[in-house]
């Protein structure tokens, strides 16, 4: 038996022992599916060995590059199903095609989510594998066992990619043919923005920030704004309405709900500017920061409650890196992240990665209740992180949504309990629905929900997004709460494929795949090509906001 036979077989067996410690440590119902990532991964592995060591070990001037093209593949293939085991439900929610892939976002890859101790244990990993395939195993007592086995491992593979792909590179070559088969000759791609503040009045729309900071006078002196992670309208509404005690349910008569309601960027950070800034960012969250930071010096709604004499807060149970990640961040009162909570005894925590680092949302309550006992007026922004990984359920059995909604609930009643409801309005709101596919409307339509002691049970269906919540916000405050019914939105996928799009008021949609030139719409050839357009004449106007004087009026 050759090395690189020894090799294959042994990196199988380490990966199935992996698979299987992941099985029997894992509460999870969908557990089983790490056999059948187990069935992927061999399967690449077994096709590597007979393409470049069988198929061209046949010819001798081939023989030394096939080697050499067996070990880069199959570090390539070991590494990334080693370390995709350690995130496989939530790369299922976050599929990534490795095409696509920018350097900017493996840059924010590396620091953000790959563990030191991970990566040694990797490398010492295949050093083993490497040590212990010079000399074993030495013979197989069933000399055709190697071939037997690649049939059936093969055979197994069709059965399971038929379900789905699970494996990231598998994954990434189907969706590369998918994309290659489907692009449109006629869409043009992104080029980098060149700054035109005259398309101004055309993109009103999309950048509804203040142009100055207003005096207000306001309903209520204690503002309370909950953010979901990542629940879509349909998910948290269907099973809202199933469970007879759901915070909606037993508070429905002091609630306004948002039934057309929108995110712009299924990316969690954008979305947060969009909310406090009030503007469209035309770019992925967590790829390139450059395009965009200078958002974060306009206008904005946080500015806003410290002019007119509220306290106000930022809180979030993820970890002091999330600090990277905060709207306005210069601008807020007080920023409390994990390290400032002073007890965590008896909360579910993530520390899978840097970039997940938390403890579940209920960690921060107390800390807000304290803060409307101790001040008069005040701004609570929370942003929530239950659910944003696989691992939260795992550990409390509890589905995002009703953990959610115990959350709202306990608001609620502490609220009461403590006299603080009289003059108290709680919103309640999603950051983005999932973001598994940018070319799927469901995930941009997004509850919204708001509670006060004086408001009485009601719906809103106009199309508003996120833009409008400064408006919808103001209005309820001040009692001035007519909200213009919007036309369209521009979107933005999250920061994997670059996908952009649009929706509209009336049910129309169109999204870009701008690497593929791929279309998902329901539009003609022609609004498509309209649409692709504008979204680079928006990208040269949102380019001019960031030196605005520079620029002829």
């Amino acid at each position: 038996m050759n090395f690189f036979l020894r090799l294959t077989l042994n990196t199988s067996l380490f990966l199935f022992i992996l698979k299987l410690w992941f099985f029997f440590t894992t509460h999870n119902q969908m557990r089983s599916i790490y056999f059948i990532s187990f069935i992927q991964d061999v399967f690449l592995l077994i096709a590597i060995y007979f393409l470049f060591i069988q198929a061209l070990g046949k010819f001798r001037k081939l023989q030394v590059t096939g080697r050499i093209l067996f070990i880069v593949f199959y570090l390539i293939i070991t590494v990334t199903s080693f370390v995709y085991t350690f995130f496989l439900f939530d790369l299922l929610s976050f599929p990534i095609n490795i095409f696509g892939i920018s350097a900017e976002m493996v840059t924010f890859f590396m620091e953000y989510f790959l563990n030191p101790i991970l990566i040694v244990a990797l490398i010492g990993g295949i050093g083993l594998l490497v040590g212990i395939s010079a000399f074993f195993p030495r013979d197989i007592i069933w000399k055709k066992l190697p071939t037997v086995s690649a049939v059936v491992i093969s055979i197994l593979f069709i059965m399971t990619i038929l379900k789905g792909t699970i494996n990231p590179l598998a994954y990434s070559v189907k969706e590369q043919i998918t994309l290659s088969i489907s692009g449109s000759s006629y869409i043009i791609t992104l080029k980098q923005p060149t700054a035109n503040r005259h398309l101004q009045d055309r993109f009103k729309f999309l950048n509804k920030s203040f142009e100055f900071v207003p005096q207000i006078t306001s309903k209520y002196n204690r503002i309370i704004v909950l953010v979901m992670e990542g629940i879509n309208y349909k998910d948290y509404w269907a099973q809202s309405n199933a469970e007879k005690n759901s915070f909606p349910n037993k508070y429905i008569q002091n609630i306004i709900s948002f039934d057309n309601y929108h995110t712009l960027n299924l990316d969690s950070y954008t979305s947060l500017i969009a909310m406090l800034n009030n503007i469209f960012v035309p770019y992925q969250a967590y790829v390139d920061e450059r395009w965009y930071a200078f958002v974060n010096r306009q206008n904005n709604l946080v500015r806003l409650f410290n002019a007119n004499g509220f306290n106000t807060n930022f809180l979030t149970s993820y970890g002091d890196q999330q600090k990277r990640f905060v709207p306005d961040i210069s601008e807020w009162a007080q920023v409390v992240c994990l390290k400032d909570i002073e007890n965590l005894t008896g909360f579910a925590k993530v520390t899978t990665s840097k970039i997940e680092s938390a403890a579940e949302d209920l960690a921060v309550f107390d800390d807000i209740i304290r803060i409307v006992r101790k001040n008069p007026k005040c701004f609570i922004f929370q942003e929530m992180v239950y659910g944003h990984m696989a691992s939260w359920k795992e550990q409390t059995g509890i589905d995002a949504v009703q953990y959610y909604n115990q959350y709202f609930t306990k608001t609620i009643e502490t609220l009461k309990n403590n006299n603080l409801d009289d003059s108290t309005l709680v919103i309640m709101v999603s950051d983005h629905g999932p973001r598994d596919n940018a070319f799927t409307t469901e995930n941009y339509h997004i509850p919204m929900l708001v509670w006060a002691m004086d408001l009485q049970a009601g719906k809103n269906n106009s199309f508003t997004s996120h833009l409008d919540f400064k408006d919808i916000l103001l209005g309820l405050m001040t009692g001035n709460d007519s909200i213009a019914n919007q036309d369209s939105i521009f979107t933005m996928g999250n920061s994997g494929e670059l996908v952009y799009g649009q929706l509209t008021a009336n049910n129309k949609y169109v999204f870009i795949n701008n690497r593929m030139s791929n279309v998902k719409s329901n539009l003609d050839e022609k609004s498509v090509k309209k649409f692709n357009r504008a979204f680079q004449d928006y990208l040269n106007y949102f380019a001019s906001l960031e030196f605005p004087r520079t620029l002829n009026h």
